[in-house]
């Protein structure tokens, strides 16, 4: 049998282990290989993006993208409106964070983003938000550092992913309804992610295959890339390759190499 590749948007239960999915993947048919791009704790739900066979070469591209969460926060004691925006005010930027104790790293503290929080509902011992943030941020944490700033203790007493990069999770289908019909190709899943693009020569694929830079002369278009960010090598409508930018695409014409080709997907 044919071995199919590509990705799943999988709306993941509350209840259900991360690893559990991924093991009935592996055990309902054609699929060899299978990673997701961010896991989800037991008690939370929400969008996973799997990959699927030769699509796991894609998975730290996936993994990088930012996240959303719906999340509701419980305090132990009452707390006020204006106290609640003002610790929402203090957490909105680049902060510190220290991983949980139960988490898979290295709990040593780690920068990282937070671009907003919304306030969607509050009441003195409960506040409900949306919050979009970088990768590998624990919300769990924010929960409890909000109840340490508001001079309490707080936890997370629902948490649901609604968003990795510009993929809703309107998009994803629960574990039951899931099947090989529904695999996205790898071309469709970053185009839906909306990940930054070069198109190249057909004549540069054999160069590239093997793991030669982006020549700039190869380039027929490009987005607007930023140095130093991760993009996806296209030639003739197939994805053929990661790669990273050496410089912003205006600076390409003067220069000989474009990127660095970082993973193949294509032999």
């Amino acid at each position: 049998m044919r071995e199919v590749s590509g990705f799943l948007l999988i709306d993941k239960p509350k209840g259900m282990r991360s690893s559990r999915l991924l093991g009935e993947l592996r055990n309902s048919g054609n699929i060899d290989k299978a990673g997701h791009a961010g896991t989800l704790d037991t008690n939370a739900s929400g969008l996973m993006i799997v990959a699927i066979n030769k699509a796991v070469k894609l998975f730290p591209l996936f993994a990088r993208l930012d996240k959303e969460y719906a999340a509701e926060i419980s305090f132990h004691k009452p707390v006020t409106e204006s106290d609640m925006l003002r610790s929402i005010q203090h957490f909105t930027g680049k902060i510190s964070q220290l991983p949980p104790r139960r988490s898979a790293v290295s709990r040593k503290p780690r920068i990282r983003s937070v671009h907003r929080i919304t306030l969607l509902s509050f009441s003195p011992r409960k506040a409900s938000l949306r919050i979009s943030c970088s990768a590998g941020f624990y919300v769990r944490r924010l929960a409890s550092d909000i109840g340490s700033f508001l001079e309490t203790q707080a936890h997370l007493s629902n948490l649901r992913r609604v968003k990795i990069g510009s993929i809703p999770v309107e998009y994803a289908l629960p574990p039951g309804k899931i099947s090989m019909k529904n695999l996205l190709s790898m071309e469709s899943a970053v185009e839906m992610a909306r990940v930054k693009r070069i198109e190249v020569l057909p004549e540069s694929i054999p160069h590239i295959m093997k793991g030669s830079p982006v020549k700039s002369r190869w380039i027929v278009r490009a987005d607007h890339i930023k140095k130093g960010e991760t993009v996806c090598v296209f030639s003739e409508s197939r994805l053929i390759a990661v790669a990273i930018s050496y410089a912003e695409t205006k600076d390409f014409p003067r220069m000989r190499l474009a990127a660095r080709t970082d993973t193949v997907l294509k032999q």
